[in-house]
C-alpha cells in the first residue's frame, strides 16, 4: 500500500513539475525570438476562452506572436480512461480548434491561430494518430494542429527537455502572418532535420524560478516544497534561523492563512485554497499542526530536511531544480509514515535515460 501511494504522490509532484518547466522552456523560446515583434504577448495565466460554437476552453498557456497570429497551448503527460479518455480528448481539443468569440478578461486574441498539442513521449505517437484521426473523423480540418512531444535527458549532469514533432509530416506552423517564414519551422521542419529544440535548466530557469507555477492548481506536494524553500524561511527570525544553522531542532512559525496568501500572490498568482490544501498535507506528514486559535491557522514545525542524496551537478541552477524534488520525496515520506503508520518506499519506479545534447541554431 505504501509503495502505491508513495508512487501517487510522486506521480502528482513529477506531472505538475513537468508542467511547469515546460511552460517554462516555451516562455524562453518564444521571448528570445518574438519578444521584439508589435504585439507580441506571453500570457501564463489565460483566463476562459468562449468560442462562436458556445464551448469553453482555458489554455494551459498561450501567446500572440503578433497582431495577426497567436498560438494555444494544452499539455497532457498522457491520456487515460481508455476510449473515454479519448473522446474527452478530441472534445477539449476540437474547442481550442473553433473560432474565438471572446475571452473571459475581455482581452484580445487573433483571430488566427495555430494550436499546440504537447504530449509526452512514451505514448505520443498512439495520442497523436488517435487523436487527430478522431477529429478528422468529426468533418474537423487539422491543419493548424501541431502535435508535438516533450521528454527530459541528462548527460554529464546536464539536463535537458526536447521538444520535437510526434511525425515529421505533420502540419508546420503557419507562415502567412510572417513577412519572412516562420523560425518556429526552421527548428521543428525540414530545415532542421526535425531536431526540434533541446533547452537546458539554464535557458528555462530564469522564468521557470520567476513563476514556478502553470495554470492549474499545483498539487500539495508539489506547493509544500515550494513554501517551504521560499517563503517560510524567510518567515523565521535571527535566532530561528541560527538555530536552523546548528542543528538545534525545528523552529515554530505561527501561519495565518490570510496573511501568507496575501504574502505568497505577489510573487505568483495563487489560490487561498490550495495554500490551505498544501498546510493540511504538512499536517498529515507531521510537519504543522492546525489550530483553533484566533490568531493564527497552523504551527508549522520547520526544520532542516536533509536531501535524500546527494546532488551533483555542474549547473547551478539545475541542482536548485533537484532540490524541489529531493525536498517532495521527504514530504512524502513523513506523510506516509504520519498518515498510514507504514514504512515508505522511496524507489520510483523510472529512470531518466541518458541523451547526448546538441546546440540547435541559437536557442
Amino acid at each position: 500500500m505504501s509503495s502505491d501511494l508513495w508512487q501517487k504522490l510522486m506521480n502528482k509532484y513529477t506531472r505538475y513539475n513537468q508542467y511547469v518547466d515546460v511552460v517554462s522552456c516555451w516562455e524562453s523560446l518564444l521571448k528570445a525570438e518574438f519578444d521584439d515583434n508589435d504585439g507580441f504577448k506571453f500570457d501564463r495565466f489565460p483566463k476562459d476562452f468562449h468560442t462562436e460554437n458556445g464551448n469553453t476552453f482555458k489554455p494551459d498557456f498561450a501567446a500572440q506572436i503578433n497582431e495577426n497570429y497567436g498560438i494555444l497551448f494544452e499539455i497532457k503527460r498522457t491520456v487515460g480512461g481508455g476510449e473515454d479518455g479519448y473522446e474527452s480528448t478530441i472534445d477539449q481539443i476540437e474547442h481550442y480548434l473553433e473560432d474565438i468569440s471572446h475571452i473571459s478578461d475581455d482581452s484580445d486574441f487573433p483571430e488566427n491561430k495555430d494550436v499546440v498539442f504537447l504530449v509526452k513521449e512514451n505514448n505520443a505517437r498512439r495520442i497523436s494518430i488517435k487523436v487527430r484521426e478522431g477529429l478528422e473523423e468529426r468533418g474537423l480540418n487539422t491543419d493548424n494542429l501541431i502535435i508535438l512531444y516533450y521528454s527530459s535527458d541528462t548527460i554529464d549532469t546536464i539536463f535537458c527537455y526536447i521538444f520535437k514533432k510526434v511525425d515529421w509530416h505533420s502540419p508546420d506552423f503557419s507562415d502567412e502572418h510572417f513577412e519572412e517564414r516562420n523560425p518556429l519551422n526552421e527548428v521543428f521542419g525540414e530545415e532542421n532535420d526535425y531536431e526540434g529544440i533541446r533547452p537546458s535548466t539554464r535557458r528555462f530557469w530564469p522564468y521557470r524560478s520567476r513563476c514556478p507555477i502553470m495554470n492549474d492548481s499545483p498539487p500539495p506536494v508539489y506547493l509544500s516544497s515550494l513554501l517551504w524553500i521560499d517563503q517560510f524561511y524567510d518567515m523565521l527570525n535571527k535566532d530561528q534561523r541560527d538555530n536552523i544553522r546548528s542543528g538545534r531542532g525545528h523552529q515554530e512559525i505561527e501561519i495565518d492563512v490570510e496573511e501568507l496568501y496575501q504574502k505568497v500572490k505577489r510573487d505568483f498568482p495563487i489560490k487561498k485554497g490550495d495554500l490551505k490544501n498544501s498546510m493540511d498535507f504538512l499536517v498529515e506528514g507531521n510537519l504543522a499542526q492546525k489550530k483553533n486559535d484566533e490568531e493564527f491557522d497552523y504551527l508549522l514545525k520547520y526544520r532542516k530536511l536533509r536531501s535524500t542524496r546527494d546532488i551533483q551537478t555542474k549547473q547551478k541552477k539545475e541542482g536548485k531544480r533537484q532540490k524541489l524534488k529531493e525536498l517532495s520525496k521527504k514530504f512524502i515520506n513523513h506523510y506516509i509514515k504520519y498518515h498510514t503508520g507504514e514504512k515508505p518506499e522511496k524507489k520510483e519506479k523510472t529512470k531518466e535515460k541518458e541523451l547526448e545534447e546538441k546546440s540547435l541554431l541559437d536557442f
